[in-house]
């Protein structure tokens, strides 16, 4: 198909939704439609949404509104969404945004040359919202990422642990795997075209497999046959890290000593509610394992306050658990209420004012524990991958336990460089390259190429 027509393409929420874009991308640039990198030269606008909280809905929604205006000029442009609030929300696009020519969900990307055809061929507005029950398959990985330095490969779609607050289940339906041979064939052409980080994402990539094949197992055959300098995977569930992961982390040195290990609560009772399938006990133990394992490990987390029902004691929990796992960073949010989930079942005890307060608190929390954290790491030498340069000239890079670093001079992207941390804040580092006869301590070379011993 050569339609000489141009796409421009905008992506809200999570790094699924981040590849997806990049998906929607490769297929419409091989079906000879052309990228566009603004909406005001494009011919179809496609906004990729997240429903996961009603912020992001409201995000995705106002920013469609606002493209409208191109309609004014361009009376023939296609403005399309597509993702999760495409899917489970399709009147309240309909009746909010009546100008969207298509909506498509999350199952309709190999499909979309066509959809987008159909709908720029009729003044009716283009529907496909089915979930295909099928196995999950992407097309090859095409040139277009080739010069980046991070490589993000889906190797599942959906979800099955249908916690009550989620729409996730909804929205991406359940869980379907890709092959195995596929995923680390990916990785492979990944390395070759030049890439130094490689992350295997999933909602819940613990739960993958492939016949007899573990995710533990996929992991360990991708980092030994792809030769990725750094990989990583998220999102990892807590019922679902079991010690053959832990395992394969601690002994695979290009595998990075990060997590991200959702908590959500430090509530048993609140955990209980969400349908998360742990107590906090279990997860502190958990956490004690993985740093008897990987004493270098860094882990990061989401947290939510304001679930349904939860009391003070709920939310002294939550502080509590802050305090007594070392986390270096942490998603934090507020209960929102999503149509068609569990949670919406059970009554509210809390005002949007209250929840706020507790939020505040929870932010202040993870802030002062992540600054402790990072003040360990003044005066220590890392190896940091170098991503891109900083908006003020110097550089941006990221550390093996995923510490983004900013360093004042300008250095190559892809490269590993020595850097020495000269300053801190909750999440954010400051650097500057290493002296070669240096005192400082040298640790965190866990990933460097050739393999390094654990630092």
């Amino acid at each position: 198909m050569n339609t000489e027509r141009t796409v421009h393409i905008i992506t809200y929420g999570c790094q699924m939704n981040l590849r997806d874009g990049e998906v929607a991308g490769d297929i419409l640039e091989s079906a000879g439609f052309t990228l566009s990198a603004e909406p005001s030269s494009a011919d179809v606008i496609i906004v990729l949404t997240c429903a996961v909280r009603e912020h992001a809905s409201v995000r995705a929604l106002g920013r469609i509104k606002d493209l409208s205006r191109h309609l004014r000029t361009n009376p023939h442009l296609l403005l399309a969404m597509g993702g999760c609030l495409a899917q489970t929300e399709v009147e309240r696009i309909r009746r909010e945004a009546p100008f969207v020519g298509l909506i498509f969900g999350t199952g309709q990307l190999p499909d979309l040359p066509r959809l987008i055809e159909q709908a720029l061929n009729t003044e009716e507005t283009v529907l496909a919202t089915e979930i295909a029950e099928n196995s999950f398959h992407l097309p090859p990985t095409t040139g277009r990422r080739r010069g980046a330095v991070n490589g993000f490969i889906a190797i599942m779609r959906g979800c099955n642990n249908c916690c009550s607050y989620c729409i996730v289940p909804a929205a991406r339906g359940p869980e379907h795997y890709r092959p195995a041979q596929e995923i680390i064939a990916e990785a492979e052409n990944l390395v070759q075209d030049g890439f130094k980080q490689v992350t295997l994402i999933g909602q819940n990539v613990n739960a993958w497999s492939d016949g007899g094949l573990s995710f533990a197992e996929l992991l360990r055959q991708t980092a030994r046959r792809s030769g990725v300098p750094r990989l990583r995977f998220v999102t990892s569930h807590p019922r679902s890290l079991n010690d053959e992961l832990i395992e394969v982390m601690a002994d695979e040195k290009n595998i990075c000593s990060s997590l991200h290990l959702p908590l959500q609560s430090g509530s048993n009772k609140i955990l209980q509610a969400m349908g998360r399938g742990y107590t906090a006990e279990e997860y502190l133990l958990l956490v004690r394992r993985l740093q008897k394992a990987i004493p270098n490990i860094t882990l990061t987390t989401d947290l939510m306050v304001g679930f349904p029902q939860e009391n003070e004691q709920d939310f002294s929990d939550t502080l509590r658990m802050v305090q007594e796992v070392p986390f270096d960073g942490a998603f934090t949010f507020k209960y929102s209420p999503r149509k068609g989930t569990r949670a919406t079942e059970i009554s509210e005890i809390l005002s949007e004012a209250e929840k706020v307060e507790r939020l505040q608190a929870l932010i202040a929390k993870t802030q002062e524990v992540g600054l402790r954290q990072n003040q360990k790491r003044l005066g220590v030498r890392y190896l940091a991958l170098i991503e891109g340069a900083d908006r003020r000239g110097g550089s941006l890079g990221r550390l093996e336990s995923n510490h983004p670093i900013i360093i004042a001079e300008k250095l190559p992207p892809g490269t590993f460089v020595e850097v020495v941390v000269t300053g801190v804040t909750a999440w954010t580092l400051r650097g500057k390259p290493a002296e070669e006869n240096s005192s400082e301590e040298i640790i965190a070379l866990h990933t460097q190429t050739p393999k390094a011993q654990h630092g």
